[in-house]
């Protein structure tokens, strides 16, 4: 990842560590050593590297979760483990300032205190770094071509190709593999042939893990069945409740009946209230603090579920989005009543509805199938 500590080259690029901390949905505990890579903390490498990479969309993925559904095709996950490590080092000769945590592992591991003018060299890419995600696509385009895949003309994180004599269907989004294919053996086979690939000459195991069938991926709940494949965004609404304390609703909100709509008058009245405290003044920090959230925030936090699979919350989101400058008290208190309703809607791709998907719609500059179209499935 490093090389010997120097002294910093004139006119080269010197980044600093970012330490990430996070607790992994599995419970796990994860330290993470990633450089800050911002516009403002890297500006040249901004302006005079590529840092174009593509990005598996959210209708992608619904349609490669239909056409698996329609071929009957079982999904099964994989992981590349340290995947930015795997990867040669950024385009111009990048430098890491020493900072306190590093300096102390040194002294650990090798009883010397390294001088805090000296600098690292980056071997390999580094996460965080503008490049690294672009120098990522490449290499393992470059595998799973080899492999035997063939991506579409657009998007390199999309693929098809033909193993152990059946079809098989494969998308990636950084270092999360999902593989659709009828028989087990045939996804353990690719993933297999896919780790051997990443495998530096100096790792005795390949740095790929095969996750077997995939119940999440990429913020999606997938539950797999013989009749149809469900999306859902349950388990990241139930962790967003967990993290505000609203888990546990109170008795008038508990109740699962549907709620009579409101009045046209009602609606007109909320449209026609003043507006509250603007944004980053003192009063409105003050807010804040008191209730515990921030409007905007609790607002990106329901986008995310609409994105995902959540196209019934659609004008809800967008008309809570339009008073998120200056929010009154009572529209506060609709977005967080309005995170804790039903949790089981998702996007239902049942077989049958493929029978449609010569169809299609236009709509705005794309084509989509008319199987896209969300079909909402409430269990």
């Amino acid at each position: 990842m490093f090389g010997s500590p120097i002294k910093l080259p004139e006119g080269s690029i010197l980044m600093r560590f970012h330490w990430q901390y996070r607790i992994k949905v599995n419970g796990k505990r994860r330290s993470q050593l990633c450089c800050d890579g911002s516009p403002q903390a890297a500006p040249k490498v901004h302006s005079m590297t590529n840092t174009y990479v593509s990005c598996l969309e959210r209708p992608v993925f619904r349609l490669f979760i239909a056409l698996c559904a329609a071929d009957n095709l079982t999904i099964y996950g994989g992981d590349a483990k340290d995947a930015f490590t795997h990867l040669p080092g950024p385009s111009m000769p990048t430098f890491m300032k020493l900072d306190d945590a590093f300096r102390d592992w040194h002294l650990e591991q090798t009883g010397v205190l390294l001088d805090k003018d000296l600098v690292l060299p980056v071997l390999r890419a580094l996460q965080g770094h503008p490049e690294a995600a672009r120098l990522w696509e490449e290499h393992i385009s470059a595998i799973l071509k080899d492999v035997g895949f063939k991506n579409t003309m657009h998007k390199k994180n999309i693929y098809a190709g033909q193993f152990c004599g059946e079809k098989v269907l494969l998308v990636w989004q950084v270092d999360d593999f999902a593989l659709g294919c009828h028989q087990e053996s045939t996804a353990k086979s690719v993933y297999a042939d896919t780790g051997a690939k990443l495998t530096l000459h100096n790792e005795a195991e390949a740095p790929f893990e095969y996750l077997g069938l995939v119940d999440s991926f990429d913020g999606y709940d997938v539950l797999q069945t013989r009749d149809h494949v469900k999306l859902s965004a349950e388990s990241y609404i139930r962790r967003l409740l967990k993290a505000h304390g609203w888990d546990n609703p109170s008795p008038r909100e508990s109740s699962n009946k549907p709620k009579p709509p409101m009045h046209e008058s009602e609606v007109a009245n909320l449209f026609n209230l003043a507006a509250g405290l603007v944004k980053n003044t003192p009063k409105h920090k003050a807010l804040e603090a008191e209730q515990g959230f921030g409007y905007r925030g609790v607002l990106s936090e329901i986008l995310f579920a609409y994105v995902l699979c959540r196209p019934n919350i659609g004008y809800a989101v967008t008309t809570l989005a339009k008073f998120s400058a200056a929010p009154s008290s009572i529209w506060r208190s609709i977005s967080v009543r309005h995170k804790t309703g039903a949790l089981c809607i998702g996007v239902w791709n049942p077989l049958h509805l493929f029978l449609r998907c010569l169809m299609f719609r236009f709509s705005s500059t794309t084509l989509y199938p008319s199987f896209l179209l969300p079909h909402i499935y409430i269990s």
